[in-house]
């Protein structure tokens, strides 16, 4: 089992890899993210966080990709295939610049990944959405953000949450009075 040390040395490493592979600019943001990231994020490094985000993004590209085009295709498909995430690159800034519009909203990565890759098949794209085109650009940032309350909804806010694991630092036992956790407890309240 790992060690507090264990720990501590990993998420040092953690940020010293992020340090020189995200322009600051974009590491900036994530003091503010923390907390209206989806809870089960927030105790998560930023690092780790894209990791899921990334790993939601493909799942999505797979969906989409059935729904849209081939179901053979879909399975064949290995979308962020050649994605370098250890070196400076743009594929990469895109990713996390993506994973803190979902951060930002406060969506959980899946939900997230269903409601962009929905608003885009309803559109006529000759491809898939990459990251970066999963939020709402110029052209189409009024329809996107009159549709996103239409799909989340307090309803399906709390269908998630009740879906999210159960995790140790929300419990009583373990309350240091974090920012994180105090946050939780209040979103808890609107469930009961």
């Amino acid at each position: 089992m790992p060690t507090t040390q264990d720990f501590k040395r990993d998420r040092l490493m953690s940020l010293v890899t992020t340090t020189k592979v995200i322009p600051r600019q974009h590491l900036a943001r994530e003091a503010d993210l923390m907390m209206s990231k989806w809870p089960a994020y927030r105790f998560m490094s930023p690092e780790e966080a894209t990791a899921l985000f990334i790993d939601a993004y493909k799942v999505g590209v797979k969906n989409y990709t059935r729904q849209t085009n081939d179901i053979e295709l879909a399975e064949r498909i290995q979308p962020a295939k050649s994605l370098c995430t250890t070196h400076n690159n743009r594929y990469y800034t895109q990713a996390w610049m993506a994973r803190q519009v979902a951060d930002e909203l406060g969506m959980p990565y899946p939900a997230y990944m269903e409601f962009c890759f929905d608003f885009a098949g309803r559109r006529r794209r000759r491809t898939t959405p990459q990251m970066n085109q999963l939020g709402p650009s110029a052209a189409t940032a009024t329809a996107w953000n009159e549709s996103l309350p239409k799909f989340w909804t307090l309803d399906r806010w709390s269908i998630e949450m009740r879906r999210m694991e159960p995790d140790a630092r929300y419990c009583i036992d373990y309350n240091l009075d974090l920012p994180a956790q105090r946050k939780f407890k209040e979103e808890a309240t609107v469930l009961s």
